[in-house]
C-alpha cells in the first residue's frame, strides 16, 4: 500500500512539474524582451522629439529679448500659447487617429511636421529688426503638433510592444527617455550658444547709463546680456545654430519613422 501511494504521489509531481515547464515555455519571454529592438527604435524617436523640443523653447526664449528687443513678459512667452493649443488638441485626437490609420503612418505624419518650425525660422532668420519674431512664435504651433503627435503616438507604440500587462512600464520608459533628452539638449544648446551666438553694441542706439552699469560696459557674450540693454546689445545666432540642428534633428525622425 506504501509503494502505491509513494507511487501516485510520485505520479502527480512529475505531472505538475511538467505542467508547470509547459505553462513556462510557451509563456516565453516578456513582450518588451521580445521587442527590445523595435523599442529602441520606438526609443530614439521619443529621444529625437524631446531634443527638438529644448532647442526650439530655449533659443525662442533667449532671443526674444536678445536677438529681438521684446520686453515684455508676454510678448517673450508669447509662442507658449499656439504650442500648447496645437499640443492640447494633437493629444486628445492621437489616439482615434492611431487606431484608424496605424500607428506608424501617424507617427511619420508628425515626424514630418517637425521640419516646419526650423525650416520657417531659418527661411526668416535674414530678416532683421524684429521681423523674424512671428516666424519664431508662428513656428510654436507647428512644435506642438509635432510633440503632440509623434511623442504620444510614441507612448501608444510603446505600450504595444510591451505588451497589457506592463503599459505602466512602457508609459515610464517613454517619459523618461523624452525628458532625459531634453535634460541632455539643454546642455548641448548651452555649448552651441557659446560658439554660435555674437553679441554688440547696436550702433544706431546709445546706450543708456542704466545698461552700461547693469552691464558693466559689457556686450561680447550671451553671458554678459542684462535685460536693461534689450534693444542696445544686440546678439544674433539665435535664428541659425540651433534650428539648423533642429532641421537635422528632425530629418533623422522622419528617417526613422519611416524606415
Amino acid at each position: 500500500a506504501l509503494r502505491v501511494l509513494r507511487g501516485a504521489a510520485s505520479a502527480r509531481a512529475c505531472a505538475m512539474a511538467s505542467s508547470w515547464s509547459g505553462r513556462t515555455a510557451a509563456r516565453g519571454p516578456p513582450p518588451w524582451r521580445r521587442n527590445f529592438s523595435q523599442l529602441v527604435v520606438v526609443c530614439s524617436m521619443t529621444a529625437i522629439v524631446g531634443a527638438t523640443l529644448q532647442l526650439n523653447k530655449l533659443a525662442v526664449l533667449d532671443g526674444a529679448g536678445r536677438e529681438f528687443a521684446q520686453t515684455s513678459y508676454g510678448s517673450k512667452t508669447a509662442f507658449l500659447v499656439p504650442y500648447a493649443l496645437f499640443k492640447a488638441a494633437c493629444n486628445l485626437l492621437v489616439g482615434g487617429l492611431a487606431d484608424r490609420h496605424g500607428r506608424k503612418s501617424i507617427a511619420l505624419a508628425g515626424s514630418l511636421v517637425g521640419l516646419v518650425p526650423p525650416v520657417m525660422v531659418l527661411a526668416a532668420s535674414g530678416a532683421g529688426d524684429g521681423k523674424g519674431w512671428p516666424a519664431f512664435v508662428g513656428s510654436a504651433a507647428f512644435l506642438g503638433v509635432h510633440q503632440g503627435v509623434t511623442w504620444t503616438c510614441c507612448v501608444l507604440i510603446t505600450m504595444d510592444l510591451c505588451g497589457p500587462n506592463a503599459r505602466g512600464l512602457a508609459s515610464g520608459l517613454s517619459e523618461t527617455v523624452g525628458y532625459t533628452f531634453i535634460a541632455v539638449f539643454a546642455e548641448a544648446y548651452g555649448a552651441l550658444e557659446r560658439v554660435s551666438v555674437t553679441c554688440a553694441w547696436d550702433p544706431a542706439d546709445v546706450p543708456t547709463s542704466e545698461c552700461l552699469e547693469a552691464s558693466r560696459a559689457k556686450c561680447d557674450t550671451p553671458d554678459n546680456w542684462v535685460a536693461e540693454c534689450t534693444g542696445q546689445c544686440v546678439c544674433v545666432g539665435y535664428a541659425v545654430a540651433p534650428f539648423a540642428l533642429q532641421l537635422a534633428l528632425a530629418a533623422v525622425g522622419v528617417a526613422v519613422a519611416a524606415a
